[in-house]
């Protein structure tokens, strides 16, 4: 049995372009997707899926220029798995010095507001899920731009 609870969460849509979105520390300068060094591939922790940062995460998606929905959501311990609603998923550590988090798109526009994750300066997993991918890819680029076309779902709690 899971007693892990959702102690917060926030929910918006942002545009995804060039492919990518970020959960980052909400304080301080967003990350210049030109100068990203994940752009050259370091760390990738699964498939390309999801990479890790200093001080961010940054999601692959499988398309280049789209509306996507994402829920950040804090969590007092390792909430259950939800395999079966999405179709991939990728888990990584973020150490934020503020403990706050926020998610944007490379056009800079964040979803909603920030979200407290944990103390400042802790160490939080994160396991991201993602749903739409495969649609995408088997559209391409026939699709409605005024639609959304992913969702992503991002749980933090803290590491132990």
């Amino acid at each position: 049995m899971n007693n892990s609870q959702k102690i917060g969460s926030v929910r918006g849509v942002t545009t995804i372009t060039y492919g990518f979105l970020y959960f980052q520390e909400a304080y301080g300068n967003l990350v210049d997707w030109s100068d990203d060094p994940l752009m050259e591939g370091k760390k990738v922790i699964t498939s390309g899926y999801l990479s890790e940062g200093d001080g961010y995460l940054r999601v692959e998606s499988a398309g280049h220029t789209l509306l996507a929905e994402v829920e950040i959501q804090a969590w007092d311990r390792e909430p259950p798995l939800e395999l079966t609603e999405w179709e991939i998923s990728a888990d990584a550590f973020l150490k934020l010095r503020s403990g706050f988090i926020i998610a944007y798109g490379m056009d800079g526009e964040a979803i909603g507001e920030d979200l407290v994750i944990g103390p400042a300066g802790a160490i939080s997993n994160v396991r991201v899920y993602c749903r739409g991918r495969q649609r995408l890819r088997e559209i391409h680029d026939d699709f409605d731009f005024d639609e959304i076309q992913e969702e992503y779902l991002a749980q933090f709690w803290p590491a132990p």
